[in-house]
């Protein structure tokens, strides 16, 4: 299976050329291919605030591969005592999809949808100044393809409308940050499926930070290791910068943010800016990976047992 993205690039020529000046003047150290924000320092705002991304300069991430891992073994990429770290390597995609001639599910195994290098494409960050703690949520968005060759589409003997069985089942059957799946035929082989799909991939972290000391603020996540961020708080806006190359909440790749400040009401069943769902969210009391609606009890963020605006079936 070969993979492509339809994404737009986050560094100018005009970036890697000046990038490429200075690697020949710094010696062998690549400094971080995104450009880093201001610095200029600035007062926190007491008590609470909440940020979204600015959608001017929204984020810069650098593209890091990271091969999928191999679901037919149970920790089949841990290496033996004493011995290194296995070489990544990609396992044969077809052994993931095994289709049948005799039913409309195509699909008797999910194969593995992976999206490489996918951006921030939305982010909402509560700084709580009193307690010097934080709460981000970021959403890695983006528009991917998967090339399905022939032999995977028909070594089990299906025919008749193969592209479109991959794609009802697909939809029915894919994680739920999988979205607008297509699958039609391959302009690189008629015989093979070429499916797209949307990515809507959130990650929710919380940790603290330490009071700022000049442009820098020091945040201390859920691993507790000190990361320093260079800051620019001026009015409604705010950049944070990793210092010194360092990477964004332990976000892999992610090098900048460019944040603006917003006003976040929990209480009026709407999704508003800076929430991931109705009134819930990192501004709100309710994180929404903490709403369960499978669990046969009214919890938080339903309006009823298991059903509402968060949960996929709607209340009666």
């Amino acid at each position: 299976m070969t993979r492509r993205t339809t994404r737009s690039a986050t560094t100018t020529g005009a970036t890697l050329a000046a990038l490429a000046l200075a690697a020949s003047t710094a010696g062998c150290k690549q400094p971080p291919l995104c450009p880093a924000l201001g610095a200029c320092g600035g007062h926190m705002p007491e008590g609470t605030s909440d940020w979204v991304l600015n959608p001017s300069h929204p984020s810069c991430s650098e593209d890091l591969y990271t091969p999928p891992p191999d679901p037919r073994l149970v920790q089949g990429d841990l290496p033996p005592a004493r011995t290194p770290v296995p070489e990544p390597a990609l396992y044969d995609w077809c052994l993931l999809l095994v289709t049948s001639p005799d039913s409309s599910d195509i699909i008797a195994k999910l194969p593995n949808l992976f999206a490489e290098s996918p951006e921030i494409g939305a982010a909402t960050l509560h700084y709580d100044t009193p307690k010097s703690s934080f709460v981000l949520s970021t959403t890695r968005t983006g528009t991917f393809s998967a090339e399905f060759p022939p032999f995977c589409m028909h070594a089990f003997g299906a025919t008749d409308d193969v592209c479109g069985k991959l794609q009802t089942s697909l939809r029915a059957r894919a994680a739920a940050r999988y979205r607008n799946i297509a699958c039609g035929g391959s302009a690189i082989d008629p015989a093979g499926c070429a499916c797209t799909f949307d990515l809507s991939d959130r990650i929710e972290s919380r940790g603290t930070f330490l009071p700022p000391a000049g442009a820098t603020i020091t945040h201390l996540p859920g691993n507790n290791f000190p990361e320093k961020v260079r800051y620019c708080l001026r009015g409604d806006t705010l950049e944070l910068t990793g210092a010194d190359g360092a990477y964004l909440f332990d976000r892999l790749g992610l090098r900048t943010l460019s944040l603006q400040m917003t006003t976040v009401d929990c209480a009026n069943n709407q999704r508003d800016l800076g929430e991931d769902g109705v009134d819930c969210g990192p501004a709100c009391p309710i994180l929404c990976s903490a709403i369960n609606c499978a669990d046969g009890v009214q919890g938080p963020g339903e309006a009823g047992v298991d059903c509402g605006p968060n949960c996929p079936k709607p209340c009666p």
